[in-house]
């Protein structure tokens, strides 16, 4: 029977608790909380602890140079080989000496294209956590979730989630939230052509869960 005050924490939490005080392995616990003081140890929102529940930040700064009638677009993406789940949570976008409107979107991705049009400059997004081996174009990083870029005579590749319009000299954050599966990836589109685009996605990336990835 439970007890009064009782919350049951997930066994992910408690096992990321059990590594933060020295201890290796925790199936279950259970804490008796006071109903007016708020738990101090807060692991989600903690960015250093993040290992613990082994989930990984990253940070993906890209810009693509003007092309003559083309779009400029970069792309942030999951390859379809890797299990892993990543959550871009929040986009800026740079507008760049005459200003952008740009467009985000969502599409399939493979190892090597975006909505089926090839990228470059395809490289992994940078660890916001220097204590990951090869942080900020290290070779022994270990961050899956990928970054590249391309131009295109299409306004807008994939299926478009928001339009945002940045004046001259100035930065939109958009915040997105928006959980990327293997195979799938969300750019930024300048709709104008023969123009640069600068944007920077954060996020975190992890491995699913068991039948996580068979949602409904």
């Amino acid at each position: 029977m439970g007890e009064h005050n009782q919350l049951k924490y997930g066994v992910e939490v408690t096992r990321a608790s059990g590594r933060a005080f020295g201890i290796d392995e925790l199936e279950q616990a259970t804490t008796r909380v006071s109903e007016t003081l708020t738990p101090v140890a807060d692991l989600w929102s903690m960015p250093e602890w993040a290992f613990l529940r082994k989930e990984y930040r990253w940070v993906a700064s890209n810009a693509a140079v003007a092309v003559a009638l083309d779009n400029s677009t970069l792309v942030t993406f999951v390859p379809p080989s890797v299990d892993l789940i990543s959550v871009v949570e929040r986009i800026e976008i740079h507008g760049g000496a005459g200003g952008v409107v740009a467009s985000i979107t969502v599409a399939a991705a493979t190892a090597t294209t975006y909505a089926g049009v090839a990228m470059a400059g395809i490289i992994a997004a940078d660890a916001l956590d220097l204590r990951v081996p090869g942080s900020f174009g290290g070779a022994l990083t270990t961050i899956q979730t990928q970054r590249g870029q391309f131009t295109t005579v299409a306004a807008v590749s994939g299926r478009t989630i928001a339009r945002v319009a940045v004046p001259a000299g100035d930065t939109e954050v958009v915040q997105l939230g928006l959980v990327l599966a293997p195979g799938t990836g969300v750019a930024v589109v300048n709709e104008a052509v023969n123009l640069a685009i600068a944007a920077i996605m954060y996020g975190r990336e992890r491995r699913p869960h068991p039948n996580e990835m068979l949602l409904g």
